[in-house]
């Protein structure tokens, strides 16, 4: 007997995707205190009927094809979104009105901690301020983030596909436990030049020995504080006009990126972009707080735009909206990378040879740290999805974080540092196609390619490729060789050894 498989009901997921997407923009942009997540899913019942999903996977099954597969990951996110929304927007909420009071009566917006850890000499005020934000946190979101997880458990255990690790690495093509094991070897093969390069900044800014160090201490140590005075958020657009002109590309797509850097309360201190609809209206946000972090930043997420904006419209929808979402983190992660390359440094910044140097590799070490941590914060969330509760690893997140970072985590912080849909995943997969983009621009275009003119229509050739193929296939097909961690790790030893 065969089984009549819904179809796929693109229009509203066009119409579905659009809403989510503005109603996120508003709210990460302080437009709004109230973001109606629960609302938007329960406006499109088709997507989260459970037929749809039932039907998806059956086509999945039989057919294995590539916009099947495009159709059952994302109605996975769906699902987990709709039973999830409801956290979410609580999450939102408090975050964007939580303010962190001190013992001595200070008082911290939550938002903005991150950027006070930064900017504040004092060490035991740094501490006093981290572990007064993380107890608060803990308090209020812990909870709210082990439920979001086990809600999404529940939904990858619901499609029969094996537990919760081996149904989303069936659904997205990506083995997940292959990419442990490379962040596993990654981990082992910078481990000593990590070790020597922190030591040698710890040891400058802090006069602290690795495995002394704790969380607070690393936004100040990785803030580049002698560089402050080269960066003025309010010229990111200008710079990004020059840039990107000279190399063939427009900043703004024809009007079709908007950037919005306004400040304003209730607005979150982290950049992000917001594809609202594919091509036509993508956003850019940024709340510009000074130093090489708001630069970088805005060129990562200047990259996720300029990928949905040379997405062409006529595209299937799976191709156009959905997709390896590993793709668009390569292209974010080239951008961004640009922002440490001497020769841009030198061009667009004006900076010497010696002062150029310098920056590279003080920033160097958090490229490292922030690789590493990403590692073992997959590994820590590939036991957490497999165990039967938290309990079963408790201590596991501050071993494997303390290991990997030389920062002495507390288990708990785990509460605060797990998020659906397994995003560590994405962020490496996406530094090992950065790696495969850049060598192959730089094979065709030479080292300084950002200023080369037919560079910019090249790469825009490869976006308008959308969310396919796979980010292991673009690698492969764009450098001839298996995507790995060795270019990040020749990388590391070439500007810290």
């Amino acid at each position: 007997m065969t089984v009549a498989i819904p179809p796929f009901p693109a229009a509203e997921a066009e119409r579905f995707l659009e809403a989510l997407e503005r109603e996120c923009y508003h709210a990460g942009a302080g437009l709004t205190t109230h973001p109606e997540l629960a609302a938007i899913y329960a406006a499109h019942p088709r997507l989260t009927d459970p037929d749809i999903l039932a039907g998806a996977r059956e086509e999945f099954l039989a057919t294995g094809s590539r916009r099947a597969a495009a159709r059952l990951a994302w109605l996975v996110d769906v699902a987990v979104g709709h039973r999830t929304a409801e956290l979410e927007a609580r999450r939102r909420e408090w975050e964007s009105r939580a303010v962190v009071t001190l013992p001595n009566g200070d008082r911290h917006d939550y938002h903005r901690v991150p950027v006070d850890l930064a900017r504040i000499r004092d060490r035991e005020h740094r501490l006093v301020l981290e572990r007064a934000r993380t107890t608060l946190a803990a308090a209020h979101l812990g909870e709210l983030r082990l439920e979001a997880v086990r809600r999404e458990r529940e939904v990858l255990e619901s499609l029969r596909l094996g537990d919760a690790v081996r149904a989303r690495s069936t659904v997205s093509g990506v083995d997940l436990d292959a990419l442990a094991a490379a962040a596993t070897r990654f981990l082992r093969d910078t481990a000593d030049l990590y070790e020597y390069a922190l030591g040698r900044l710890a040891k400058r800014r802090l006069d602290l020995a690795p495995g002394r160090l704790a969380p607070g201490d690393l936004p100040w140590l990785f803030a580049s504080h002698g560089f402050d005075r080269i960066f003025d958020g309010g010229t990111l657009a200008a710079l990004a006009r020059l840039q990107l002109g000279e190399m063939g590309l427009d900043a703004a797509a024809g009007g079709r990126i908007r950037i919005d850097a306004a400040e304003r309360p209730g607005k979150g201190v982290r950049a992000f972009c917001s594809p609202v609809r594919v091509p036509d209206e993508v956003y850019v946000v940024i709340r510009p707080r000074g130093g090489h972090g708001d630069l970088r930043s805005f060129w990562h997420e200047l990259g996720h735009a300029l990928h949905r904006a040379h997405t062409p419209r006529d595209l299937p929808f799976e191709t156009r909206r959905l997709g390896d979402p590993a793709v668009t983190e390569g292209y974010a992660h080239l951008l961004d990378r640009l922002t440490v390359e001497p020769g841009w440094l030198r061009r667009y910044l004006g900076l010497g040879a010696r002062e150029a140097d310098a920056l590279i590799r003080e920033l160097a070490v958090g490229d490292l740290f922030i690789r590493r941590r990403h590692a073992a914060k997959l590994l820590y969330e590939l036991e957490l999805y497999r165990a039967p509760d938290r309990s079963a690893i408790r201590g596991r997140y501050g071993e494997l974080m303390s290991e990997a970072t030389l920062a002495r985590y507390p288990d708990d912080d785990a509460l605060l540092d797990v998020d659906p849909g397994l995003h560590s995943a994405r962020y490496l997969r996406g530094w090992r196609l950065e790696a495969a983009l850049g060598a192959w621009l730089t094979g065709r275009f030479g080292d300084d390619w950002f200023r080369n003119p037919d560079a910019g229509p090249a790469l825009a050739a490869l976006m308008a490729r959308g969310g396919e193929p796979r980010a292991e296939e673009l690698a492969r097909e764009l450098t001839g060789r298996e995507p790995s961690f060795e270019p990040l790790v020749r990388r590391a030893e070439s500007l810290l050894g």
